[in-house]
């Protein structure tokens, strides 16, 4: 069983100090004998802890393609949101399972090819929340009295995102809790249970971890199914560019040799 350095929760502390065991991979290549460090949160159904291992679909899909081109590798648990701190800061060569691509992220990471596809999306209201039965996503993304709760940063595919940019509605941010540099997870689905927003939007594989961490049950919101919600979006490994292309490219062709494995919700 995979055992798992501490988590970190602070993100005002270095780097450095966050990854006490990443000194060993101080040289500007990955080398053979080097594990490769993957970085990983408390993200279902991403990636999430269980019997102090790293699980999750993210992590499951990782760790084939990592075995499957014959990289070698190690987990290494964060806080939310420290692992693109990782990657942003470049410091080391590190990976991260199970992440949309997006041009900011294109900037700072290597991405591999798509590990997977969300679910569609579904709305999730708060219980006074009533829109007409069989109402779109584009309906309620129209409706200028309506405050639609997205954790900070969020990104979904580029189709849900340009309807994100020019909605009527009022876009809120649910920022990170004190002590975290990223949105734990439930803290949005939970407030727009308090009445904070009427909506938020979440991908539908992704809604029963939501409500479990949240500690809500489906009668405790009003899940709304969006007849024109686009395909979700898909998830890739990141890289931080201290990772050669050249062992991006393997990890490719080991995923391209899953064929039509690629898991469709």
């Amino acid at each position: 069983m995979t055992r798992l350095a501490p988590t970190f929760p602070l993100p005002l502390i270095s780097l450095l100090a966050a990854l006490p065991m990443l000194s060993i991979l101080a040289a500007p290549a990955c080398r053979a004998e080097s594990p490769l460090f993957l970085l990983y949160s408390e993200r279902p159904p991403q990636a999430f802890t269980r019997a102090d291992a790293p699980g999750g679909q993210g992590v499951l899909l990782a760790r084939r393609a990592f075995e499957d081109a014959g990289i070698a590798f190690t987990w290494q648990k964060m806080a939310p949101g420290q692992e693109w701190q990782a990657i942003a800061e470049n410091m080391y060569p590190v990976c991260t399972p199970g992440w949309e691509r997006t041009p900011q992220r294109d900037a700072i990471a290597r991405f591999t090819r798509p590990l997977s596809q969300d679910g569609p999306l579904v709305g999730v209201a708060n219980r006074d929340f009533r829109p007409p039965p069989g109402a779109t996503l584009d309906q309620l993304l129209g409706q200028p009295g309506v405050d639609v709760l997205l954790a900070q940063g969020a990104d979904f595919s580029p189709a849900v995102n340009d309807k994100l940019r020019t909605m009527r509605a009022h876009r809120q941010e649910a920022k990170p809790m004190f002590g975290y540099s990223g949105i734990k997870p439930g803290q949005v689905v939970a407030l727009v249970a308090a009445g904070r927003a009427e909506l938020t939007l979440v991908p539908s594989d992704e809604l029963p971890f939501q409500l479990d961490a949240a500690r809500l049950g489906k009668d405790d919101v009003n899940v709304l199914a969006l007849p024109d919600a686009p395909p979700g979006a898909l998830r890739h490994i990141a890289c931080s560019r201290q990772v050669d292309a050249k062992l991006v490219e393997r990890l490719n062709r080991a995923i391209e040799h899953w064929g039509s494995l690629l898991p469709q919700y």
